[in-house]
């Protein structure tokens, strides 16, 4: 038989202790039978309570090592039942052990608990400690008491932190808890309208009061999520310079143009508000608000006044600049303004009116100082005299055609034999700025147009002739960005500054959209780019607050899948595109500089996900996104459903992501036929061509790409053909120009 080399004496077998007495003791005395030395260490089990020490206390509590044949002594103080309201007899474990020793030794001791006369033990817990309401919801909230002591306790439970008219069941309950009794209780909190119930989180703590003993106390907090929105408005959106006169006598002043701008808060947040100025024109003008910033409470509205001052030149015609003012809110739980911007268009008249230059140069004509091909130059200058927003390379990579804020397409030759780009003249005027061009691809010689105004016009790039005019809502004007056909050219897709994706059916002769693609208002964003997949079953969109989404178009009540992390309201994808040899290949290009690729084939799936945000699981199932943080959840009513048109998150791998053009802005991109070139343009005023893997990443040759052109101001537009004679790069900028360069085939 084994020896045993731990042993041990218990001055007592049982032991009696009464709650709210005086704590009992007793020792064990632990001798090391080994042969080394040795240290002990003591703990006490009681069936029911875990190892729990907090109801006895050892002196020591861990011995030093000693010799062999010494003794170490344990005292052992009871303090408290191990068994909060338990009466009776309880058997308790000693047990044994040694760090030393590969032993341990286990004594039983009888542990009497007699009725305790001592005050009441009160536990108060909150089950959920953090609550979301929003204005005039109800929210319960449940209490748990547990009542620790021998002897029932009668308590009253005073709900403490929150303004009591808030509470609709009252502040207080008053009830008696029984001895190791568990009580659930709850108080309803009904929070009143947005304009007293701000969006905040409010502290509270629930306290129980026995009529005699300690108080005890739990806290919590109640969130009352922000809802309503900052109204914006601007009553006089159109302005000139100068304000008055300047049309038929000269004017030489050089004051500022004040739009007035109107911000009205019908939400719950304070805020504080000021004003961005965007816009292609933005650049061209010098802004300022009067105050800079404004201060919005709840129910209140708040005026500033933008200035916009623009040097006047002496000659030339009349300008018209367009402009976005931005509203930029403090506090942006519930995104950004409604709208978000307003557009504004101001009119500058050059210092010298007209009809006088007209004149003068009738005179200057008649004296014979120019000739008919001086006349013919200025009248159709071989360049557009506004900036360049959009360039095609037809298909046969003979023609260029670019669009500006000049209101023209204009079409430029490509030499042969390594010829440079030729100016052919005016296609059209169009009459309104020009956006986007995307040529058809079932028949080159039809081009369409996306313009200032919404409108979306189809010309035939051979004769010039308008051939349809595409309007969905003809007084509005809401600005097109990007266009993209099917591959049968059956279907258009038109991307707008409202934030609305609409598909038109070219084979039909109605007047509106067959589709109309378009985020929750409260998740509005500027559509800046479009792309559609090579199968033709999803629609890709991107543009502010990084938003990029895959539309799937064979589920019209599918939520759209949303592949970028957020960003804010100065945060865009300005461009995307799809390799044409693998249409799983999506590059993009965004204000922050970088260029990302991703492979669309390896999106993870939605229906896999456990909740497309966090704090669904603690939230319950009844919860949905919150409209204006994605990450967050909040609570669904029982009849309500997630609105299809709420994006839900998927990761998607990005392949390679690079700072194409430093930190500037990258503004276009595009890939070449081949589906491995890549070209971009961005505020750096430089053209770069990349060259990728299939893989989707850069190749090893191109790390840092080839730099095709440095222009002298920002590329806003760019787009690659490819002849015989090896790519052609083509770009257009706010310089006014378009140009092109050649790479000879490797």
């Amino acid at each position: 038989m084994e020896k045993r080399v731990i042993s041990a004496v218990l001055s007592e077998q049982a032991v009696t202790y009464r709650p709210g007495g005086p704590p009992v003791t007793f020792e064990v005395t632990v001798s090391n039978d080994s042969n080394q030395f040795a240290g002990f260490k003591l703990e006490l089990l009681a069936a029911g309570t875990g190892r729990n020490p907090n109801w006895y206390q050892l002196f020591p509590e861990v011995s030093t090592a000693k010799p062999p044949g010494s003794r170490t002594q344990f005292q052992v103080t009871i303090v408290d039942s191990p068994i909060p309201g338990f009466v009776g007899a309880i058997n308790v474990t000693i047990l044994i052990t040694s760090p030393q020793l590969k032993e341990e030794r286990k004594y039983l001791l009888r542990l009497i608990v007699e009725a305790g006369s001592g005050p009441s033990q009160l536990l108060v817990d909150l089950p959920v400690r953090q609550f979301q309401t929003y204005p005039r919801n109800p929210v319960d909230i449940p209490v748990r008491v547990r009542n620790l002591s021998q002897r029932p306790v009668d308590i009253v439970l005073r709900f403490l932190g929150i303004d009591p008219v808030w509470m609709a069941t009252g502040t207080e309950r008053r009830f008696v808890v029984e001895a190791g009794a568990l009580v659930d209780v709850a108080f309803q909190c009904l929070p009143p309208g947005p304009n007293q119930a701000l969006g905040q989180e409010y502290p509270f703590a629930v306290e129980a009061l026995p009529q005699s003993g300690s108080a005890a106390r739990a806290e919590g907090s109640l969130e009352v999520l922000p809802v309503g929105f900052v109204q914006f408005n601007c009553s006089e959106p159109r302005q000139r310079l100068p304000e008055k006169g300047g049309a038929w006598w000269p004017d030489w002043s050089e004051l500022a143009a004040t739009f007035p701008l109107l911000f009205k808060n019908a939400s719950n947040l304070r805020q504080e508000v000021s004003v961005a100025v965007e816009g292609r024109d933005s650049g061209r003008c010098t802004a300022r608000t009067e105050p800079p910033q404004g201060v919005l409470g709840v129910s209140t509205t708040t005026e500033l006044k933008l200035e916009i001052t623009r040097k006047r030149s002496l000659f030339g015609l009349p300008k018209t600049l367009q402009l976005e003012a931005v509203a930029v809110l403090s506090d942006e739980r519930l995104g950004g303004a409604d709208p978000p911007s307003q557009k504004l268009e101001l009119r500058v008249l050059p210092k010298l009116p007209v009809w006088m230059q007209v004149l003068s140069f009738a005179l200057t004509f008649i004296s014979g100082s120019w000739g008919a091909v001086t006349v013919h130059e200025h009248f159709n200058p071989r360049a557009h005299t506004d900036l360049v927003n959009s360039v095609r390379v037809s298909g046969d990579a003979r023609m260029v055609y670019s669009a500006s804020d000049d209101r023209t397409i204009r079409s430029w030759r490509i030499g042969k034999e390594g010829g440079d780009l030729s100016y052919e003249g005016i296609l059209v005027d169009t009459g309104r700025p020009v956006r986007a061009l995307r040529f058809m691809p079932k028949n080159n010689s039809q081009l369409a147009a996306g313009l200032e105004n919404g409108a979306v016009q189809i010309w035939n790039v051979a004769t010039g002739e308008k051939l349809r005019q595409l309007d969905y809502q003809p007084e509005v004007d809401d600005r097109v960005f990007d266009l993209v056909f099917t591959a049968n050219s059956r279907h258009l897709f038109s991307a707008h500054g409202s934030g609305m994706v609409q598909m038109w059916d070219l084979q039909s002769e109605a007047t509106q959209p067959v589709r109309v693609l378009e985020l929750d208002k409260k998740l509005d964003y500027t559509v800046q780019a479009l792309e559609l997949s090579g199968d033709e079953r999803t629609l890709i969109s991107a543009g502010r607050f990084f938003r990029l989404l895959l539309w799937d178009l064979d589920k019209p009540d599918a939520r759209p899948r949303r592949l970028q992390p957020r960003g804010g309201q100065n945060d865009v994808i300005w461009s995307v595109a799809l390799s044409p040899k693998n249409p799983n290949l999506l590059a993009t290009a965004d204000s922050q500089g970088n260029i990302t690729t991703y492979d669309l084939a390896r999106c993870a799936d939605p229906n896999a996900a456990k909740a497309p945000f966090s704090g669904a699981t603690a939230l319950g199932s009844l919860v949905k996104a919150d409209p204006k943080a994605q990450d967050r959840a909040v609570p669904v009513q029982s009849a309500e459903t997630v609105p299809a048109n709420v994006p839900v998150d998927v990761t998607c791998p990005v392949l390679d992501r690079w700072l194409g053009h430093g930190s500037f802005a990258v503004r276009s991109l595009a890939f070449g036929g081949d589906g491995l070139s890549l070209i971009s343009g961005g505020d750096d005023h430089r053209v770069m061509l990349w060259q990728l893997t299939p893989k989707g990443t850069r190749a090893a040759r191109s790390v840092t790409g080839r730099l095709l052109e440095e222009r002298p101001k920002k590329v806003n537009a760019v787009d690659l053909g490819r002849d015989r004679e090896g790519i052609i790069g083509v770009s257009g900028g706010d310089d006014f120009q378009v140009s092109m360069r050649r790479v000879p085939l490797p």
